[in-house]
């Protein structure tokens, strides 16, 4: 569809599919319009954002399944970290999933509502173990979910920060980016479609993709995800290579903004901080719990974060 005219949006060239288009914005509120008529144009409710620093050839791979060499794992590393993730999850909940004789698949695991009563357990009461690959997701470890917003502020946050980790992800700080002639922040936009509502509150799905949103789905005093407008996105298919690219399909627009200017916009007030974006465990009661009780997942699945300040 061919877009408006809008004062301070232009067309650019990148490498990405014909039907996805490529603008830069050079004013607040065009950004506000612009998002604006993706919104009313797209016939879904499920518009989301996603910020970034690099394009990464326009690939939204899981952060668990990414292969060394770009792109997702083949049909083997699919199979390998289902297992451990299926696991791990069992591990923190004390026992498998009981509400089916037989063990769900990915691709419907959403049918999972069993809830956490907090007795004895890792996780915080009232949690659902459909829910607890995306939670884990937002501490850190690598799971089959991408994250994204609701929020352009925050996406545009984090398409102004890089993520600086070390000691295979255990620790890790955010720190604005340098000033340099010719960088980018980049926000990306996905229309996920018509998607339908489960009985898990804040899960939907559609017909490639589902959608998780953490500040419906988890309890609050997992704080990192309310903080963050916490949405994630996954395939729903069987595990595949090919069905983990569906997220990246959805991606209707990228939006590239000068970063001098995306970090002009945002300022520097104490909403915009990474102690309000990634609240220390002495905060955030879920992290804490994590931190304290969880077991030590296994090495494909990386670690539980300690976020520290920036600078």
């Amino acid at each position: 569809m061919a877009r408006p005219s809008i004062r301070d949006v232009a067309d650019v060239s990148l490498e990405l599919p014909a039907d996805c288009h490529a603008l830069e914005v050079s004013d607040p509120t065009a950004l506000v319009q612009v998002l604006g008529w993706l919104k009313a144009t797209s016939g879904s409710h499920h518009v989301l954002f996603r910020g970034q620093a690099a394009l990464h050839d326009g690939s939204l791979a899981p952060s668990g399944l990414r292969s060394p060499g770009g792109g997702v794992v083949g049909p083997k590393g699919l199979a390998s970290h289902n297992a451990e993730m299926t696991a791990y999850i069992d591990a923190l909940w004390n026992a498998p999933c009981e509400c089916a004789e037989v063990r769900r698949s990915f691709a419907d695991g959403h049918l999972c509502t069993e809830r956490s009563p907090g007795r004895g357990q890792t996780l915080m009461r009232g949690m659902r173990r459909a829910v607890t690959e995306p939670l884990l997701q937002h501490y850190g470890l690598r799971t089959r979910w991408v994250d994204l917003v609701d929020n352009v502020w925050v996406a545009l946050w984090f398409a102004c920060h890089v993520y600086v980790s070390t000691d295979g992800g255990r620790f890790a700080y955010l720190r604005p980016r340098a000033s340099e002639r010719g960088a980018f922040a980049y926000i990306l936009v996905l229309d996920l479609g018509g998607l339908t509502p489960t009985e898990i509150p804040g899960y939907w799905l559609g017909p490639d993709t589902r959608l998780v949103d953490l500040r419906y789905a988890a309890p609050s005093n997992y704080v990192r995800p309310h903080a963050q407008h916490g949405l994630l996105v996954a395939p729903r298919g069987p595990l595949a290579p090919e069905e983990m690219r569906s997220v990246s399909t959805r991606v209707r627009a990228v939006i590239r903004i000068d970063l001098d200017l995306a970090r002009e916009w945002l300022g520097e007030g104490r909403m915009v901080s990474s102690y309000v974006l990634f609240p220390p465990a002495v905060r955030d009661e879920g992290y804490r719990r994590l931190l304290r009780y969880a077991p030590e997942p296994p090495e494909r699945l990386g670690a539980f974060t300690f976020v520290g300040p920036g600078h």
